[in-house]
């Protein structure tokens, strides 16, 4: 069925695989981040829940010079948490006490004990049949 996730949440990470270790390569990483100057990283499809526009790129030099952000390069989805760096893949969810994405807690210590929902989760539980990037 469309909209729901292939894998269940997880607590563990797990390792990364080839095809992911090449999304983390520097030239790949920086590539698909510069494609935002040409409007195409927008575009980009989540290896998990196939949403559209929601898989970015993080962690590159600019961001971490100018928003102060962490010096690792990862990939988030911001539909269902998907998340690929290198602690390896995992689900992240938002915090909404500090405003952004975080890790569960072998990860990130000063998230909370329960993971919040994504936004996948939330619009499952209200609306479950559907899928905003049918079509």
């Amino acid at each position: 069925m469309l909209g729901t996730l292939k894998e269940p949440p997880v607590t563990e990470a797990r390792p990364l695989r080839p095809v992911d270790r090449v999304l983390l390569f520097p030239p790949i990483h920086a590539a698909a981040y510069a494609l935002q100057w040409i409007g195409l990283r927008n575009r980009l499809r989540c290896p998990s829940c196939k949403s559209v526009g929601t898989w970015k790129p993080h962690g590159i030099l600019s961001a971490r010079r100018i928003h102060h952000d962490r010096p690792v390069r990862r990939w988030l989805c911001k539909w269902c948490g998907y998340y690929i760096g290198f602690e390896g893949v995992i689900r992240a969810f938002p915090d909404p006490s500090r405003g952004y994405w975080a890790l569960p807690r072998p990860w990130d210590p000063n998230s909370p004990k329960t993971p919040g929902p994504t936004p996948a989760d939330v619009l499952k539980a209200v609306l479950p049949k559907t899928w905003p990037w049918r079509g």
